[in-house]
């Protein structure tokens, strides 16, 4: 479309920045011909794609053309691309929700397992417009879409990534102090098995306090469970 391309998104960022409110005239196509100096043909080709995607509404002949919406929803797609089962997930979800509904954005939950690999492929050549990942570890590079990392620390080595980490160790020392501040002393540790730098800071967090209030034992008081499996860290204990 050239011409028409152009100022189809002139239009719509002025659309979506409210220059026109929602229940309002849009400009006629005479003065959106007078404008950007272009034909009829063209006008008409932007102000039908524009109704398509709703932002306005052409009325019958002298009612003029409204604005439906300044920011149709959705405006873009996000991936989220990771575990979405355990509870601390979902109110991960639900703020992730919430937050790109305000904006009109949508966003696919992605839970790929052991098909990572096969997923990201599938993201990279689609229409999504970014990625938030959380604890599958570093996308390989090059990615072509922009990404933010969610509740994952990585080591600093020089690569700068868009990130949104709680501070395990610090988290886990107010937890802990909380806790003894409430008067209980037989206070156990339990945690998911595996490898993680995450789990460890906050491990370390959680002992460090116990050991600066003098509880005995520390090093005897965590207990580690399957995945979302307490039944196993009851036999435990």
């Amino acid at each position: 479309m050239g011409k028409a391309e152009d100022i189809l998104s002139i239009l719509r960022g002025e659309l979506r920045r409210g220059r026109y409110p929602k229940g309002g005239r849009f400009p006629s196509e005479y003065s959106l011909m007078h404008r950007f100096e272009v034909s009829r043909p063209t006008v008409n080709k932007v102000t039908s794609q524009l109704e398509r995607e709703g932002f306005i509404a052409r009325g019958v002949r002298g009612s003029g053309t409204k604005v439906l919406e300044p920011s149709p929803f959705p405006v873009g797609h996000i991936a989220y691309i990771g575990p979405i089962a355990h509870n601390y997930s979902s109110r991960i979800l639900q703020g992730i929700q919430s937050a790109a509904f305000r904006r009109n954005y949508a966003v696919s939950f992605l839970c790929p397992g052991e098909e990572l690999l096969s997923y990201l492929e599938k993201v990279r050549n689609s229409n999504f417009c970014g990625v938030l990942a959380s604890t599958i570890g570093k996308i390989p590079a090059p990615f072509p879409l922009p990404v933010v990392y969610l509740d994952d620390e990585f080591p600093i080595d020089g690569v700068i990534r868009s990130s949104v980490s709680c501070t395990n160790y610090l988290g886990a020392r107010k937890m802990a102090k909380e806790v003894i501040a409430r008067g209980h002393r037989e206070i156990v540790i339990c945690t998911t098995s595996g490898i993680s730098d995450s789990r460890a800071h906050r491990v370390g967090g959680f002992m460090d306090v116990l050991k600066e209030n003098n509880i005995s034992d520390v090093d005897k008081r965590v207990f580690y469970t399957g995945m979302n499996d307490m039944a196993s860290a009851t036999s435990t204990m």
